[in-house]
């Protein structure tokens, strides 16, 4: 069976009992984007990684598609249209570097102040 066809099982499953899942909805529909309209057993964890990590540091839209995805292949496990799940294990985060402020020093201060009363 393929992502597609799950997918709309999935969401009509979830909002029959009363769920609105639009953001889920969202994320499964980038979620097939990402890796086609495979049938769902081949798709490998190798898949499953590009979608989470795409391009850039964790956000908010990182743990969003992470929360997502297990419930999506729980369902799909219990119906039996998949055989295993290819959600990691472990997941290794890349994190945006942290923010290290800088304090200025009473002499850059005084430099400063001074070149802006000078422009």
């Amino acid at each position: 069976m393929n992502v597609s066809t799950v997918i709309s099982f999935y969401l009509s499953s979830k909002r029959s009992l009363g769920h609105r899942f639009v953001t889920e909805e969202n994320v499964l529909n980038a979620f097939r984007k990402a890796v086609g309209d495979l049938p769902m057993n081949s798709i490998e964890a190798a898949h499953v990684f590009a979608f989470l990590n795409g391009n850039g540091p964790v956000t908010e839209y990182w743990i969003k598609k992470y929360n997502v995805l297990p419930g999506f292949y729980r369902f799909a496990l219990s119906r039996g249209f998949v055989t295993r799940s290819p959600l990691p294990r472990q997941v290794l985060l890349r994190t945006a570097p942290a923010f290290v402020p800088y304090i200025y020093s009473e002499d850059e201060l005084r430099k400063l102040l001074a070149a802006c009363a000078a422009a």
